[in-house]
């Protein structure tokens, strides 16, 4: 089967709770949940199996929620699940349902957008460069010092 991938799977830092994660030994866990969904055919795909997935390694290494839930807050994850789900019911499953929006939250999959092969590079009248955000960096990159300083300016 060939097919091009057409998603990034990465991961958000952009909290204390998951910056506590990601620098702890569950580090690893979270790169093979990632793994796991980076195996998917496409983005549809991805997103729906992202769930499923982490439930699977979640119930398969179940002595990690609670270190999981303790690392991100409980306070934290019951806010979260109230927001998503409404008023808590109790359930044996509860520990899991929160380990499952934490990992949801740090995991993120973005649908990856094909750019143009050719990228037209065009001098203004200033002899400024005029380049497009895909190309800025490697044409950046093949200037020279002068030309770099002005690039940036």
């Amino acid at each position: 089967m060939s097919f091009n991938k057409n998603f990034v799977v990465s991961f958000r830092n952009d909290s204390n709770n998951i910056n506590t994660i990601m620098e702890s030994e569950y580090r690893k866990n979270i790169m093979d949940i990632m793994i796991a969904i980076n195996s998917c055919g496409d983005f549809e795909e991805a997103k729906r199996q992202k769930i499923p997935l982490i439930q699977d390694y979640i119930y398969k290494n179940m002595k990690h929620i609670d270190y999981l839930n303790y690392l991100y807050g409980y306070i934290a994850v019951i806010e979260e699940y109230i927001i998503r789900f409404g008023p808590i019911v109790y359930s044996p499953i509860l520990d899991v349902d929160f380990a499952t929006i934490i990992i949801d939250n740090i995991i993120v999959i973005h649908e990856a957008v094909q750019q143009p092969s050719i990228v037209k590079e065009e001098v203004s009248p200033d002899n400024e460069y005029l380049l497009s955000p895909s190309s800025s960096i490697n044409s950046y990159n093949s200037l020279s010092n002068e030309d770099a300083r002005s690039f940036l300016s």
